[in-house]
């Protein structure tokens, strides 16, 4: 019996017992049956019929496992015994009065209270209830009840999503315990209160229901949420900076302070009298280029007052009554205006508007610190809750990022993460966005861990939610960040911004962007002042209220009155500020001279670039490699995206070759860790001046040996070091540094030096794996390695998998070392993977059940080529090719894509007709199937679908049909949706094609070597291209049994021009269908 089904056994439970007392007590009310009768005319038959349903409740087919499920079942078999006892007592009036009515005859039951066959049933129910209570309080507030176990989990992960369900089940959880607690007072006391008991009573039975049927929704909830959120979904938003000093309040509240008058009040006029370019700082009203900017300004504004479309809103910035004393004046005034102005209309979008509001502004101008604010401020929330009025507002937010993972950077990370944050907060959506997920958790309790969902089901969810465009208790409101990092090229911006477009044109949906200003976004979305903000043109007052901050922080303030210039200097961009002003504040740390520092501030580039160049131009000749190696690293592709911070201080610990394969796996101390943390963040800032920074990882905040990464500090610093003629400076100043190697040895030192306890090696918790994973995906893929080894003489550097192996046995023999960690160490690691087909793609999965099998690392070197080690371990024992059952090499090495493994283990004696076990719980029928047909599965998966490894897949085809395999074999396809299709779709619906049609049809580049092999391996064809041979659908069809023509073959030529999907492989004696699971390591 699962834990939520008990607490619903429990229920009927104490239900009957109430309704026995009831009846008992003549306190039982017929309000009205399913036949439409009242408590009037009730007859006593209606009564016995629902003393009936209410026993049928206490049958239970599960039998009871823990104490307290046996203690239930025992008390549910002695309520049972009682029923049929009053179930005679009510037949027994129902014969002896002529009118039966319950309504007359409750008053008799009651007043034979005290005659012995009543009296004792009304004993055992005052005990039953007793007990029915303690069994309640023990399951739901006992540390040790499996129903608190299992009820605190489903609640852990709600809380984690912050789902709404979650809030409602603590809620419910804390007044149902209240409430049993309260009625074992009543129990307890002598005489108790008789209508408190059964009101009390009555109300525990119904949060009870409701708390079994909350626990259900909120577990597939879970599930649901589980598979479409990622690691990084809120990673970029942690990473940007908060708005300091007040900064952007502006567009949310009015502000007093914001004019910058007083700026150029204070500023020394002799600040300026010494420079070259004095004249021009000193009398802007000369430079036409900033008459020109106030020019440009006025023409962006458009008169909100002016009824006449199109027409321009001319400002007489120097009209009579409010001249200002300079055009500086001028500019700081008209922003004021615009501020003003923009506050206004944002404010009102936020209120009461519709469609896209797009916040447009150059590279640095701190759209993404905005957007953040924003998305965290309180008076936006409040607006558009005034938006949603009487509907419930769901807020979900997105920050495109492309210095970050794929997700961070692609349409379908913007739909998981908005589908992800609107259903957690209207949870009622779930059923109608993901019927068929929802359905079959309903009816059925799966048997393994569901794999995130496909792109295609991802994209076919989203439009279903915004298709709906009304929400009859809801309105949505997405803030999306950084149109321009979505991946996509400039077309596929076009499709972006039209589509944000046509999402926001619904009453019930609107969408807060923000972008630079590209064509794409600044000819899609509305150019009304009303529906756009130009940041870069409003940043004048923020960018002085930064800059006064920050040396205002320093004791030698009243030396640098350096404001002004940064603010007239800046046009708007933030990033450029802050580089200047963290460039002076050194100057004023070491004491420099006023005139120094205004040499120093007139130095600085105007541009960006030009600015990074003269900053990193700047490190010191002793410092430079060490510099060069920080940033190089910091520009490259590590596996998994993310460096961790410690492995910057291991940089010149690389120095030494040995590093770190002499050093022992033995996990840092948190005095270790906290030291390199503190020596790393001085290095970095001094190394990378300011370009690089230390931030939190959000992604493993419990343990601080993953509390830090290193990033850079904005993403046009990532651009300029990533530009080609960089990156071959850096590759030329460090010859010997290849990224490759350096990311692996890091990476191997990260393994050594973690602190290990027992969570990390049993499955769902896979942090750990994830990193160990990663490393591996690296060498397979990022790193290209057998190109790397082509070169004439070169030589790994050393056999990485060899020292993964190792450090595994280290985790399983060695005590663990967090120093929270109190368990002894069992010696291993449960990090099972299998493959799952379901009739359009293959993915991996990581299954529960898998996680009392011990982790095998030999097929894990399979599965991601390390065919160099296997070649070692192959020499030692060279009966790890074959096969045993649950596992094989070739397998494993097969599902890896990768060819060049695939031969060593065939030519070490490897056989494609090893057996393997099937774990498809869904097709039981399905034990066992070959190595060959479970790869040609995969093969024809890729060859229809043309995936990414379909090229790969080819290669490994060929070895296999060089080795010399069955090539008599045909796949069934199906024509039918995946997503409509039915458990078995119609013949009709199923073609036929060989294998040697279906390499002709998916020409991959070894089409003519594939064809030749198939055509010399064919003798005697199984089945001819007018008919099929194939016995009845089962999974798995045996030689016994008859094989007959059902099927029509389809030419390839035809099989172009349609949709299909694969159905099943048929050999001469089996069929195996697409849909089962197969273990890999």
């Amino acid at each position: 019996m699962d834990p939520i089904t008990a607490v619903g056994f429990a229920a009927s439970i104490l239900q009957f017992i109430e309704f026995s007392w009831g009846v008992i007590t003549g306190t039982y009310e017929v309000y009205k049956s399913t036949t439409g009768t009242t408590h009037e005319n009730a007859h006593i038959s209606t009564v016995v019929n629902d003393l009936e349903r209410a026993t049928d409740r206490l049958i239970s087919d599960v039998e009871g496992k823990t104490k307290n499920e046996k203690e239930l079942c025992n008390l549910a078999d002695k309520c049972h015994e009682l029923s049929q006892d009053l179930s005679k007592i009510l037949k027994k009036l129902q014969a002896s009065e002529k009118n039966s009515k319950w309504l007359s005859l409750k008053v008799k039951v009651a007043s034979m209270r005290k005659e012995k066959e009543i009296a004792s049933i009304e004993d055992r129910l005052d005990r039953y209830r007793s007990q029915i209570l303690v069994r309640l309080n023990f399951m739901l507030c006992e540390q040790q009840s499996s129903v608190k176990v299992q009820l605190d989990k489903i609640q852990k992960e709600g809380v984690r999503m912050s789902t709404e369900t979650s809030a409602q089940l603590i809620c419910l959880r804390q007044e149902l315990g209240q409430a049993v607690k309260a009625l074992l007072e009543t129990k307890n006391n002598a005489r108790p209160n008789e209508d408190k008991k059964k009101i009390c009573s009555m109300d525990i039975c119904s949060a009870l229901s409701k708390l079994q049927s909350m626990s259900r929704s909120l577990s597939r909830e879970n599930l649901i949420l589980r598979r479409l959120y990622f690691d990084n979904i809120y990673a970029r938003e942690d990473t940007i900076t908060n708005a300091e000093s007040g900064t952007f309040k502006w567009i949310l509240e009015e502000d007093e302070n914001e004019s910058v008058y007083s700026i150029a009040a204070n500023d020394d006029s002799s600040f300026y009298s010494s420079e070259e370019d004095d004249q021009e700082l000193v009398d802007p009203s000369e430079s036409s280029s900033n008459a020109e900017e106030i020019l440009a300004i006025e023409k962006t504004l458009a008169d909100e007052d002016e009824p006449t479309p199109g027409e321009e809103h001319k400002i007489d910035t120097w009209g009579s009554g409010n001249t200002p004393k300079s055009p500086s004046d001028a500019r700081e005034a008209e922003q004021r205006r615009i501020r003003a102005q923009t506050r206004a209309s944002f404010l009102a979008w936020l209120g009461s508007g519709n469609q896209v509001y797009h916040i447009s502004g150059k590279a640095g101008s701190g759209k993404s610190t905005l957007m953040k604010f924003l998305c965290q401020h309180s008076r936006v929330r409040k607006e558009l809750e005034s938006w949603a009025a009487e509907k419930r507002l769901v807020f979900a937010q997105f920050f495109f990022w492309n210095s970050g993972e794929k997700l961070q950077t692609s349409l379908e990370g913007l739909y998981r993460s908005l589908l992800f944050e609107t259903l957690k907060q209207y949870p009622g959506l779930i059923p109608e966005i993901f019927p068929e997920e929802w359905d079959a958790l309903d009816s059925a309790i799966l048997m393994f861990e569901s794999p995130p969902f496909r792109i295609a089901e991802i994209k076919a969810a989203f439009d279903k939610l915004i298709s709906k465009r009304t929400f009859p208790k809801h309105r949505l409101c997405f803030f999306i960040d950084g149109l321009d990092e979505y991946e996509g090229d400039s077309l596929e911006h076009w499709e972006l911004a039209n589509s944000l477009r046509n999402w926001a044109s619904s009453t019930d949906i609107k969408i807060c962007v923000s972008s630079r200003p590209h064509t794409e976004f600044m000819h899609t979305f509305s150019d009304s002042p009303n529906l756009r903000l130009r940041l870069h043109e409003l940043t004048r007052a923020d960018i002085s209220r930064f800059a006064s901050a920050m040396f205002e922080k320093d004791f030698n303030f009243e030396r640098t009155h350096l404001v002004g210039y940064i603010v007239e200097t800046a046009n708007g961009v933030f990033l450029w500020a802050r580089l200047v002003v963290r460039s002076l504040l050194e100057g004023v740390g070491h004491h420099d001279s006023q005139s120094a520092l205004q040499e120093k501030l007139n130095s600085i580039p105007k541009e960006l670039d030009e600015m990074f160049a003269k900053l990193l131009g700047t490190i010191k000749p002793s410092d430079r490699k060490r510099s060069d190696q920080m940033l190089f690293l910091a520009t490259g592709d590590p596996p998994g995206n993310w460096l961790n911070a410690l492995a910057y201080s291991w940089l010149e610990d690389l120095n030494d070759p040995n590093f770190p394969f002499s050093s022992p796996t033995q996990g840092y101390s948190d005095e270790e860790i906290k030291k390199r943390h503190s020596d790393l963040r001085p290095q970095l800032d001094s190394l990378s001046k300011g370009l690089l920074e230390m931030v939190p990882d959000t992604r493993a905040s419990e343990d601080i040996f993953f509390g830090y990464k290193v990033q850079f500090f904005h993403r046009t610093v990532r651009d300029y070091l990533r530009d080609d003629s960089r990156q071959r400076q850096f590759q030329g100043r460090l010859p010997d540094f290849n990224l490759g190697e350096v990311y692996l040895r890091l990476s191997l030192a990260e393994l050594k030096f973690v602190r290990t306890k027992q969570s990390y090696f049993v499955l769902p918790n896979s942090f750990l794996r994830d990193i160990f994973e990663n490393r591996h995906y690296y060498w397979k893929w990022q790193l290209k390695w057998n190109l790397f080894l082509s070169r004439e003489g070169h030589k790994a550097p050393f056999n990485f998998a060899k020292e993964a192996s190792d450090v595994l046995n280290s985790y399983r023999q060695l005590p663990f070392s967090h120093p929270e960690e109190v368990e002894e160490n069992p010696g291993s690691i449960r990090w099972g993977g299998s493959i799952s087909t379901n009739g359009e793609s293959t993915y991996l999965i990581y299954r529960k059940r898998l996680a009392d099998k011990e982790f095998s690392y030999l097929h894990f070197a399979a599965w991601f080529a390390q065919h160099e080690y296997l070649t070692l371990k192959l020499s030692e024992d060279p009966n790890l090719a074959k096969g045993n059952g649950d596992m094989t090499l070739l397998l494993s090495a097969s599902f890896g894509d990768d060819s060049e493994t695939v031969r060593v283990l065939l030519q070490a004696g490897a056989d494609p007709q090893d057996q393997v076990n099937l774990e498809n719980q869904r097709n039981p029928e399905a034990k066992t199937a070959t190595v060959w047909i479970l790869f040609l599965c995969l093969f024809a998966i890729r060859a229809l679908t043309q995936g990414p490894f379909f090229e790969r897949c080819s290669l490994v085809l060929e070895e296999y049909l060089k080795f010399g395999v069955d090539t008599d074999i045909f796949f069934l396809l199906s024509t039918c949706n995946d997503r409509e299709r039915v458990s078995e779709p119609p013949k009709k619906e199923i073609v036929l094609i060989s294998l040697e049609d279906l390499v002709s049809l998916a020409q991959p580049k070894n089409v003519d070597a594939l064809q030749t092999l198939l055509r010399d391996r064919a003798k005697q064809p199984f089945w001819r291209k007018t008919s099929s041979v194939i016995s009845k659908f089962l999974p798995w069809t045996e030689p016994s049994n008859p094989i007959t023509s059902q099927y029509n073959a389809i030419e390839p030529k035809e099989l172009g021009h349609r949709q299909f999907l694969l159905h099943s492989v048929c050999s001469k004696t089996c069929q195996l269908k697409n849909d089962f699971s197969v273990r890999i390591y």
